[in-house]
């Protein structure tokens, strides 16, 4: 069956189409400079997760029109959280050393690697209003896919903000695709090393927005399934994106992240089930260290550059979704939680060690 796409975007097909996946436009000095310039922003908001978290929400704030930003910041801040759980009380009993390892370094290195894509999109998006121009022409500098130089281009004639929201969501799991999930670096350890791992902790894990309702954070958001699938997590991205951005809760999700600052511990949304400092007495609370104080910085290797767009049908996922999304999932959450400390509990007492 051959799937139509919306006669607003067959211009774009067509500009795919005729798109120079290899040109490098002649610069000016000028240009130059903001090369450079972004760079440099780029390099040192990249640091560790904690500054990737705030670089996204600060963009935001300065231009709420690219809210894809917002998801972003909301997304890392798990990321950080799920990074934390490794060397708290309810992974670090579960997981051998190795696996912890293994888990944060594959949690960072898509941390890193879809920061250093998309941030440097959004600073030429800043830096273009400042010069009154489109610098959309810079992006293959940055080893840019194509496919948001199009985008980009696109939006800033139509200024269609869901076309270009969700090519950032399209584009950032094509982008982490072949780098991470199909790298014969990972791929090895997924399938081997932790094959009977990945599933339990996959089930348990959550992408969270907490927002304050009637003085205590509750949480909304969605499970995390299927995620080797490419599909899937671009269709839990456009989820995700919905119910932060064009939900009733979208306003109390902001004012709580603008209120609490990004730690990595879990501690940041509920402190009185979650202790940046280990409990004095077992199960009391559960320990979620602060991200700084257990994981290092982490010195990554440039990533290989490979255009990943090679076929016009990804805009089959600019299809809107018709069904709204509920997003509760705090009860589901706390069975979840309850079932990873009474495995903890059980192992404690197998082997008190």
């Amino acid at each position: 069956m051959i799937l139509s796409i919306p006669d607003e975007y067959r211009k774009l097909k067509q500009k795919l189409n005729n798109s120079n996946q290899h040109a490098f436009p002649k610069i000016s000095h000028e240009d130059q400079h903001i090369i450079r310039l972004v760079v440099r922003k780029t390099k040192s908001a990249n640091l560790n997760n904690l500054t990737r978290t705030k670089a996204y929400l600060d963009f935001y704030l300065d231009y709420p029109e690219i809210n894809w930003s917002m998801l972003a910041h909301m997304v890392s801040r798990n990321a950080g959280w799920n990074m934390t759980d490794l060397r708290g009380s309810n992974y670090r009993q579960l997981l051998s050393e190795q696996q912890q390892h293994y888990f944060f370094n594959l949690l960072e290195k898509n941390n890193w690697l879809i920061f250093q894509d998309a941030y440097p999109q959004l600073l030429l998006y800043a830096e273009g209003l400042r010069h009154q121009k489109d610098l959309s022409y810079l992006l293959p500098y940055f080893g840019i896919s194509i496919f948001m130089q199009v985008m980009w281009e696109y939006f800033h004639v139509h200024k269609d903000l869901f076309l270009l929201n969700t090519a950032l969501i399209i584009n950032e799991q094509h982008y982490i695709e072949k780098r991470v999930m199909q790298n014969k670096h990972w791929r090895p350890s997924l399938s081997e090393k932790i094959k009977s791992s990945l599933p339990e902790l996959l089930q348990w894990n959550y992408i969270l927005f907490p927002f304050h309702k009637e003085q205590q954070v509750t949480l909304v958001g969605l499970p995390v399934r299927h995620f080797a699938s490419l599909k899937k997590r671009i269709i839990l991205g456009k989820k995700l994106y919905q119910l932060l951005c064009y939900s009733t809760y979208t306003d109390g999700i902001l004012e709580w992240a603008m209120q609490q600052k990004h730690s990595g511990s879990r501690s940041d949304y509920w402190p009185d089930k979650f202790s940046v400092d280990k409990p004095m007495h077992p199960y009391s609370t559960i320990y979620s260290p602060c991200l700084n104080e257990i994981w290092p910085n982490i010195q990554h290797t440039p990533a290989l550059w490979h255009d990943w767009y090679h076929d016009w049908h990804v805009l089959h996922f600019f299809k809107k979704t018709r069904r709204s999304v509920n997003g509760k999932i705090q009860k589901d959450y706390v069975e979840a939680l309850q079932q990873l400390e009474f495995a903890n509990m059980l192992l404690h007492t197998l082997d008190p060690t």
